[in-house]
């Protein structure tokens, strides 16, 4: 990525004035001590994404004095024609203090807590990740009764192949509006969001939720529509994480995803769901922040929804 549109995606990204001013960062600034550390392949991080007992094992008797010493060596390269003092950063020095004031001896470390602060750690975070919980609905509902072999009493009732498709996906719906509800007070309780205490801002998110559930439930049920095993749609949710939560801006800009990923965006349903919570719980945008993201997630939700009924199967 140009060095150009980088900086452009950290300038974009949610709540960076503040951060630059606790920490400060850019596609041309030296970063935390992640990058230095990498390079010794000592790193707790790779844990976090992968599940690797003997690495585990090894890392906890490994010796860190080499890795510091590279880490050092680095520091000196980049400040070869700048002499002065470094300001590090990094949560992970905590489990090489020896090995880091055996290589620096001269250095001085600064415990720093989150206090009552915390709660703006979190608010920042905490919104975009509520819409995940919410995507089981009605085809799941449907695969579930099936598996069980409940669903044969609605498939002959006399109704409409529509009004089943709707009753399920509605019943589906409900409960997603009950759990976004009850996550959302939860959430913006435990982050201090105070936007839970403007009525207006929750007549705005209960729109919200409601529009969400009912989009994410019509996807959910077309894509199932016709599948037989529990089993599918909960091994999809992995896949669905990475193509849809990922690049709908929760996490990461969406500039600073390439083309490909940001026309999925346009017609990923998580995009506004992200965008209109944000509106609503960090920005106190009002109804006119939201209108489009309620706009599609309708949109959305009523055409899966009747794309999926003429491919319903109403038989056992």
């Amino acid at each position: 990525m140009p060095v150009e549109r980088r900086e452009r995606a950290i300038d974009t990204r949610a709540g960076a004035a503040r951060l630059q001013s606790i920490h400060p960062y850019g596609a041309r600034r030296p970063e935390q001590c992640l990058g230095l550390i990498d390079w010794g392949f000592v790193n707790q991080t790779y844990l976090a994404y992968q599940r690797i007992p003997t690495y585990y094992e090894w890392y906890l008797n490994a010796d860190q004095r080499l890795v510091y010493e590279h880490h050092k060596r680095f520091l000196q390269h980049l400040q070869f024609r700048s002499p002065g003092d470094w300001v590090l950063k990094w949560p992970k020095h905590l489990f090489g203090l020896d090995a880091l004031l055996e290589v620096y001896p001269d250095a001085r470390i600064v415990f720093e807590g989150f206090g009552t602060d915390l709660g703006r750690v979190l608010r920042d975070v905490i919104a975009p990740f509520k819409p995940e919980r919410v995507m089981i609905g009605g085809g799941m509902l449907y695969i579930d009764d099936k598996a069980r072999g409940v669903h044969e009493g609605y498939l002959v009732t006399p109704i409409t192949k529509l009004e089943l498709v709707m009753g399920l996906n509605l019943a589906g719906a409900a409960k997603a509006v009950l759990a976004g509800i009850s996550l959302t007070i939860i959430g913006s309780l435990i982050a201090g969001l105070n936007a839970i205490f403007n009525p207006i801002a929750d007549l705005e998110l209960l729109a919200m939720i409601v529009a969400t559930s009912l989009a994410f439930n019509g996807m959910m049920f077309l894509m199932m529509v016709r599948v037989d095993d529990p089993l599918v749609p909960r091994a999809m949710f992995g896949v669905l994480n990475t193509l849809l939560f990922f690049p709908s801006g929760a996490v990461f800009p969406i500039i600073a995803f390439p083309k490909w990923l940001q026309a999925i965006a346009i017609i990923d349903p998580f995009t506004y769901c992200v965008h209109g919570f944000k509106a609503i719980l960090l920005k106190d945008g009002g109804f006119v922040a939201i209108q489009y993201d309620l706009l599609f997630l309708f949109t959305f939700g009523i055409g899966t929804l009747l794309i999926a009924t003429p491919l319903f199967k109403r038989t056992l």
